[in-house]
């Protein structure tokens, strides 16, 4: 295909330049002197500038080959150097990070031990401050109940001293009063004994007293009579009362079943009235059954 492109266009180079110099026959081409060297020249340039073109090709495609592999290694170096570089890195970054946390942690734990002593230290001190204050105001308070005590049991006792004297005061001038009042009473009662009429007076109004007293006595009897026959009539008014209350109950029981009868028997008759209908209703169908077989029949 390509050597018939190459003759077709030698021949139009040469139709271009003289067409004297060739002759198309039936099967042949004829050429004059010359032309087919001149054919070969061109045949030769041509096959030259081909050659020349698959070299450049060639050269292109080995080195763009050449240039990839250089380029792949050189990337293959520069990953392999980037990673190894990245590692060293992160390496240098976790042994930092790795040491920086480890000073913390010790840091950390030295500040705690050293606040956990000053901690213990003041809190010691606290406790020893309070309990010395404690001790003191302790001993303060036992010192002032003491005191309080001692001063409650001796007002206590001057009380109880100033009370004793003043009920025994008291006891004294009663009794002197009560003494006076005594002779005062003993002197009007030997007066009135020597006098008889004080004695007859008083004898009638014994005799008013226990005669008054007897009446009281006689009412009092009858009222206690009256109230015993109260109590009897209360008592049979009772069971007259509690007797009633069985009866109404009994005659509640008595009517709540002649409801629940009264209710039995409404449903019984209802039940009654139903098996007539079925009955009724069985006898119809059997009749009806009958005629139906008869007309059959």
């Amino acid at each position: 295909m390509n050597a018939l492109f190459e003759v077709s266009s030698s021949l139009h180079s040469l139709e271009s330049r003289d067409r004297d110099k060739y002759q198309f026959g039936k099967t042949k081409i004829f050429f004059r002197a010359g032309q087919v060297a001149y054919l070969e020249k061109l045949r030769s340039q041509k096959l030259r500038a081909c050659g020349v073109l698959i070299q450049r090709r060639v050269r292109g495609w080995l080195a763009r080959r050449r240039y990839t592999k250089i380029r792949r290694m050189v990337l293959l170096l520069q990953k392999h150097g980037r990673g190894l570089l990245a590692r060293r890195q992160a390496l240098f970054l976790k042994q930092t990070r790795a040491a920086t946390s480890i000073q913390a942690r010790w840091r950390c734990y030295q500040q705690r031990q050293r606040y956990i002593r000053a901690r213990t230290a003041i809190v010691a001190i606290q406790a020893a401050a309070r309990a010395m204050f404690a001790r003191q105001q302790f001993a303060e308070i036992r010192y002032n109940t003491k005191a309080v005590v001692i001063q409650c049991y001796m007002r206590g006792w001057l009380a109880r001293r100033r009370y004793r004297k003043m009920v025994r005061g008291i006891i004294l001038l009663q009794s002197h009063v009560r003494r006076r009042a005594a002779k005062r009473q003993l002197k009007q009662l030997k007066i009135e004994a020597r006098s008889v009429e004080h004695i007859k007076q008083v004898a009638k109004g014994l005799e008013n007293k226990i005669i008054e007293l007897q009446q009281k006595l006689d009412v009092k009897t009858k009222e206690v009579s009256t109230l015993r026959e109260d109590v009897i009539k209360l008592n049979e008014f009772r069971n007259e009362c509690e007797r009633l209350r069985r009866s109404e109950s009994e005659a509640r029981a008595s009517l709540r079943k002649m409801s629940e009868l009264e209710q039995l028997v409404v449903e019984l008759r209802a039940e009654v009235e139903h098996e007539k209908d079925a009955k009724e209703k069985a006898n119809k169908e059997k009749a009806a059954m009958k005629k139906e077989a008869d007309e059959v029949g």
